[in-house]
């Protein structure tokens, strides 16, 4: 056998061995792991939220979050690549409509603007670097809650 294939996977890679969400946050490399927790323990503190660990394809094996509200899609994707973490929020173009603009940061604006649009979803990504980035992007996850709990009543 080769060195490449006696190579032991890395749990962000090891398709055929779920990780735990440990084993993901531990994985991210030390300069991002700040930033990266931060955005799993703001997302968590929503009482209606559940974190599952899935495999995402391209994405490996990511922090999966699903809300109560949205029982059809994720709401939110923490990507644990070691190397360039990164945080999905797909929005709903009603999602959007919702938002306020002047309490939205530019970077967060520019990155809906410009996300790529599947079945009338945007999924913007944002690479997980500092945490009052996530601060920025976590104020999505508010929009999208209050656009839902409107809709629900």
């Amino acid at each position: 056998m080769s060195a490449a294939t006696q190579r032991a996977r890395r749990a962000w890679d090891d398709r055929f061995h779920t990780p735990s969400a440990g084993d993901l946050v531990s994985a991210v490399e030390k300069q991002w792991r700040t930033a990266f927790s931060h955005a799993r323990e703001c997302i968590l503190r929503d009482a209606d939220v559940s974190e599952v660990v899935a495999w995402q394809g391209v994405w490996k094996w990511t922090l999966t979050y699903r809300h109560v509200f949205f029982p059809e899609r994720a709401w939110a994707y923490l990507i644990a690549d070691p190397a360039k973490p990164r945080l999905c929020v797909p929005m709903s173009d009603v999602a959007i409509d919702g938002l306020n603009v002047a309490k939205t940061p530019k970077f967060v604006r520019e990155s809906l603007a410009f996300a790529p649009i599947v079945d009338g979803v945007r999924w913007p990504v944002w690479d997980v670097q500092t945490r009052q980035l996530v601060n920025g992007i976590l104020g999505l996850l508010d929009a999208k809650t209050g656009c839902a709990a409107g809709a629900a009543r």
